[in-house]
């Protein structure tokens, strides 16, 4: 089955998409094919055939430090693999990239069918493109994003929270895009909006000290 994540244009280039497509592609890979049953059928197995390093970037031992109180009982790396990234936009059709999930769970009980928690959770996807170009319209998109915000520490870093999610189920997100040439790296944070206890300030501190860590 080939995996793969729609990034559109706004808040939803980073960590909607994320969260969207793990639970999409997980969901099709537990569910049970129907013309040819199975007994390995409900199993996922992710696609290791690539390493971008998002699990390994950072130690689980910093995580919890920069974080605090929320990461008491973070969860060990969940390696989501490699899933393929469709690009939605003006001039992005045509972009080819790929990315590696990784996913720290703030909350034990993280299994494939619920996408291992991701929405509350620290996670770290690393992207690569195959062109200069296609990180580069990426990049436009996300200044042409009002909710983002360009960050001093980097030419092509950029910090975006979602804080205005409602409803039971309403998650907020706090992101950090950091690209490198043909690579782009989201760190982000996601806490159910009804127990969320990091602010846009308070994420971004955070988010911006762990990267400074990864990059170091």
């Amino acid at each position: 089955m080939i995996k793969k994540i729609l990034i559109s244009t706004g808040a939803v280039i980073g960590a909607m998409a994320i969260t969207l497509g793990i639970l999409l592609f997980v969901q099709q890979s537990t569910a049970p094919a129907e013309d040819v049953p199975s007994p390995d059928s409900s199993v996922f197995v992710p696609d290791l055939s690539k390493d971008y390093g998002a699990c390994s970037v950072l130690e689980q031992a910093s995580i919890s430090s920069v974080l605090g109180e929320p990461a008491n009982n973070l969860q060990p790396a969940n390696n989501i693999g490699i899933i393929e990234e469709s690009q939605a936009g003006e001039g992005a059709q045509d972009i080819v990239a790929d990315s590696q999930t990784c996913v720290y769970a703030f909350t034990p009980g993280g299994v494939a069918e619920n996408g291992f928690n991701i929405t509350n959770a620290f996670v770290v996807q690393k992207s690569t493109y195959s062109s200069l170009e296609g990180a580069s319209t990426i990049i436009e998109q996300i200044k042409a994003d009002p909710s983002s915000q360009p960050e001093s520490s980097g030419n092509n870093t950029f910090y975006t929270p979602n804080t205005a999610a409602q409803g039971p189920d309403a998650i907020y997100t706090f992101e950090l895009q950091v690209f490198n040439g043909t690579e782009r790296t989201v760190y982000s944070i996601r806490q159910p909006a009804e127990a969320a206890t990091f602010t846009v300030e308070s994420a971004r501190t955070a988010l911006l000290a762990l990267a400074d860590q990864a990059q170091n």
